[in-house]
């Protein structure tokens, strides 16, 4: 919803990303930060391409990497794109963010074999991203404290939203969605270590299997009750 981005210029808007290389020409306008990603191979190449030196400052690595349907990379074929495509953006100014993962027991699993295998890998990484999809707050906060203390490294929330996968459905309501939103920013807002986060997010109908109540846009490209609540709640 490029349209209507000018809604999110506030001082609690870190930036945004569109899981591509591609920044929208909008996010200049309203003075919002885009940051590209290499999302994984199938976009490597329009990446180098655009990721030049003054687009961003920040550049994010790969896109779920230890789920299938996503980048899925060994930490070895990981090492590798990191060498190839992120490390020579730190001579042009650039940032970098870690692969991220999807909340699992392989998350910090991958992730400690990547940095074991490229140790410039994790000497270049300003901080590691993360996902999470879960309808307790109280266990997306034990989550991030958990991978936080095995990879003792500043994260990026790059993914978040009040969403059940476990296969029983049990969706939340837009009440609970309302609430989970309220904890887990009032924790990430108070933790150091989570130095940005970004919720899924700017769209008004269901959006790639997560409930519409995550969804901050009305149809016509205004923000809606839960549009308003995050920026109410990240800007204070």
């Amino acid at each position: 919803m490029a349209k209507g981005l000018t809604q999110f210029k506030s001082k609690g808007v870190f930036g945004m990303y569109t899981w591509s290389e591609w920044c929208p020409t909008e996010a200049k306008s309203a003075g919002i930060r885009c940051f590209p990603m290499l999302w994984g191979d199938k976009n490597k190449d329009k990446f180098k391409k655009i990721a030049q030196k003054g687009y961003s400052t920040y550049a994010l690595g790969m896109n779920e990497v230890n789920i299938k349907g996503q980048s899925t990379m060994s930490p070895g074929r990981g090492a590798w794109m990191w060498r190839t495509y992120m490390l020579p953006l730190q001579a042009k100014g650039y940032k970098l963010i870690s692969p991220s993962t999807a909340n699992g027991k392989s998350a910090a699993a991958w992730m400690k074999e990547f940095f074991k295998t490229c140790p410039e890998c994790k000497k270049s990484t300003t901080a590691v991203a993360a996902h999470y999809y879960g309808t307790d707050p109280q266990k997306f906060i034990d989550y991030m404290t958990d991978l936080h203390n095995q990879l003792q490294m500043p994260l990026w929330i790059t993914e978040i939203g009040c969403q059940d996968y476990s296969g029983k459905n049990k969706q939340c309501t837009q009440s609970q969605a309302n609430n989970y939103l309220n904890t887990v920013i009032t924790w990430m807002d108070k933790t150091s270590w989570v130095q940005a986060y970004f919720w899924y997010g700017m769209f008004h109908t269901s959006r790639v299997g997560v409930s519409s109540v995550n969804g901050m846009f009305n149809a016509n490209a205004t923000l809606n009750s839960f549009g308003k609540l995050y920026l109410a709640k990240a800007a204070a």
